[in-house]
């Protein structure tokens, strides 16, 4: 993970005596809130020295039993990737889950649109994937992009099409059965897409059909392990502007910084430390 150099180069950069290190726990352990792996959890989110977490796939969701209160956006999601530390008035410890995953779809989009030659008439996106990130960037696409005024008409695709479904119900959007059928050409021959987003694995090869890319759409692939994915690969090929999944671990790292310390964070220091040997798609 790029997490621990971006944050503690962000920490030195700002002058905090902060050190962020890795906690690695099984998720089977979590699961069971009476084990000892919870229990050390229990004691490391309670140590006096805690100042925050980020918080990794399988772990997005069994974390929040262990948390006092989350955030709107984590809710709606149903996950949390942040937890930040506060006092009460009676000086009792409140761990407050929030998820900033949804935060950093919408600013690598938002750059990224900026790019495409196109308007954005028909307001439509296609997300591809059902897992814990789908569910930031559906939301992402949705309700939290309203606040931002980049909000979608949202169809999603997965190979389980009923977690796809789910999915889709969950955000009061439409599910596709493929990426060829019928409904999917008409929408390709209707003026296509404006953002598609794709949250599926790197190492997995995907692509879309040609067509889906003849709108020029804005594209993001979340994975950054490689940082050229097959999907952008084949969408800077047809000439779409696109986000990479750097960009988007960059950004929600950024709102994780400020969440955590109140402070601005310094952006071009974190850029640096994700973007280190990453290279930058154009």
């Amino acid at each position: 993970s790029r997490s621990p150099a971006t944050h503690n180069a962000a920490f030195a950069e700002t002058g905090l005596p902060h050190v962020y290190s890795v906690c690695e726990l099984e998720k089977a352990g979590l699961e069971d809130i009476s084990s000892t792996t919870s229990a050390v959890l229990r004691e490391r989110l309670r140590a006096e020295t805690f100042g925050g977490a980020s918080v990794t796939i399988p772990h997005k969701q069994v974390i929040m039993p262990f948390l006092d209160e989350l955030s709107d956006a984590a809710k709606q999601i149903g996950a949390v990737n942040t937890v930040i530390p506060s006092l009460s008035e009676d000086g009792r410890v409140i761990l407050r889950g929030d998820n900033t995953d949804w935060l950093g779809v919408c600013a690598a989009l938002e750059a990224t649109l900026l790019n495409r030659k196109k308007n954005e008439k028909r307001r439509r996106a296609l997300l591809v994937g059902s897992g814990g990130t789908a569910r930031a960037a559906a939301y992402a696409l949705t309700e939290g992009g309203r606040s931002r005024n980049r909000d979608y008409e949202l169809y999603l695709y997965a190979r389980d099409s009923s977690k796809a479904q789910l999915l889709a119900d969950a955000f009061n959007g439409h599910c596709l059965s493929q990426l060829d059928s019928k409904e999917a050409k008409t929408l390709y021959e209707s003026g296509g897409f404006d953002v598609i987003v794709s949250t599926i694995p790197g190492d997995a090869h995907f692509s879309l059909p040609d067509v889906a890319l003849d709108a020029s759409p804005a594209v993001l692939d979340v994975a950054y392990k490689p940082a050229e994915t097959a999907l952008l690969i084949q969408a800077l090929e047809r000439g779409c502007p696109v986000a990479q999944g750097a960009t988007m671990l960059l950004e929600q790292g950024i709102a994780q910084f400020e969440l955590w310390t109140g402070l601005k964070a310094p952006r071009d220091v974190m850029r640096a430390a994700v973007f280190k040997d990453v290279p930058v798609l154009l």
